[in-house]
């Protein structure tokens, strides 16, 4: 991305201005015909075709907790922290219609640790993906979801919602000494607790260590008795729980019982969200009745309608790379035509 900028400000012909925010959007009816921009001093107007690609919502706690719901305000930002949802609001407020689902968002499991809000350079450091081969407690001591229900890639990035529901929006991914080894690289940025016995772990964590013990019982007492031979860490390997447990694992469930243990600790972060303006195939903003709202187009996650409920890992990006190219063939087409 550095590359990519670097080449734009060689470019003699394309302006680039830097800490000046979009304030509003110039519009004539359904026709948008620039855009305000505040600087330090002034605000400015400048006239011309507009592609909005400046992300959802995910850094506004008052749209996280509008449309997102309870708690939602008080969780990790691992996305964009000016992805404010201001330009969507904006376009709202200049007639464009709205798409997708505003309940959701790609949101991970992240470190309990971490800070709120983190550096650009720290936001892919913080995941923590290798969930499959855990067994994963709330601060009640209960599993709540299915670890091994497919490859993280799959299931990741709607498992931080799963936590923001748990209490205190807390959760340990607990490991035995079977599984350490495959843990992603990113887990070398956080303070895991160790324990030779589960009764140790849990009083580090901070849980009451007899019904933490009666949870990994009951769910060591429903792995296969074969489940180390069958186990398969890079495919769905149907080792699972059966139907012995209120909330089976299906794959990769393997016994918790060989010692030391260690225990993550994660929370939710929130990368994007998912609700955005409604377009067309050509990346057009189309207003609340369906029509072309001429000079505008959306890309990236501020375009809603993609995604709902879950997320297959990379999708956005592409989603990004191919209507951005869309949209800038079509607006630079325009800003011709007009020219005569």
């Amino acid at each position: 991305m550095a590359d990519l900028w670097a080449a734009v400000e060689q470019r003699p012909e394309i302006t680039v201005f830097h800490s000046a925010p979009v304030a509003d959007l110039i519009a004539d009816g359904d026709t948008i015909r620039g855009l305000r921009v505040r600087h330090r001093e002034t605000t400015a107007e400048y006239f011309g075709q507009v592609i909005l690609g400046c992300g959802g919502f995910e850094a506004s706690a008052r749209l996280r907790r509008q449309y997102l719901g309870e708690g939602w305000d008080l969780v990790s930002l691992r996305g964009s922290r000016f992805n404010t949802g201001q330009m969507m609001e904006k376009a709202v407020a200049a007639g464009a219609g709205v798409a997708g689902h505003f309940g959701g968002c790609h949101a991970t499991p992240h470190d309990l640790h971490a800070p709120k809000v983190l550096d650009p350079s720290d936001c892919d450091k913080m995941s923590r993906y290798s969930l499959p081969y855990s067994v994963l407690v709330n601060t009640e001591e209960r599993r709540f979801l299915d670890e091994g229900e497919d490859h993280f890639s799959l299931t990741y990035a709607k498992t931080g919602a799963a936590i923001v529901r748990q209490p205190q929006a807390t959760a340990f991914q607990v490991f035995d000494q079977k599984t350490l080894h495959l843990l992603e690289p990113r887990y070398a940025t956080s303070k895991p607790i160790h324990a030779d016995t589960l009764d140790e772990l849990a009083q580090k964590m901070g849980v009451d260590a007899a019904n933490f013990a009666e949870t990994i019982r009951q769910y060591n007492a429903a792995t296969p008795r074969d489940a180390v031979e069958k186990f398969n860490a890079f495919a769905l390997d149907h080792v699972p729980t059966g139907t012995a447990l209120a909330i089976p694992k299906s794959n990769w469930a393997l016994p918790i019982d060989q010692g030391p243990f260690v225990a993550y600790g994660v929370t939710c972060g929130i990368t994007f969200t998912y609700g955005g303006l409604r377009t067309d195939d050509a990346a057009h903003v189309l207003n609340e009745e369906g029509l072309v709202m001429p000079g505008l187009w959306a890309i990236g996650e501020i375009a809603g309608g993609f995604f709902a409920f879950n997320y297959p890992g990379g999708s956005g990006l592409t989603k990004g790379a191919v209507f951005g190219k869309i949209a800038g063939e079509a607006a630079a087409e325009r800003a011709k035509t007009l020219r005569g």
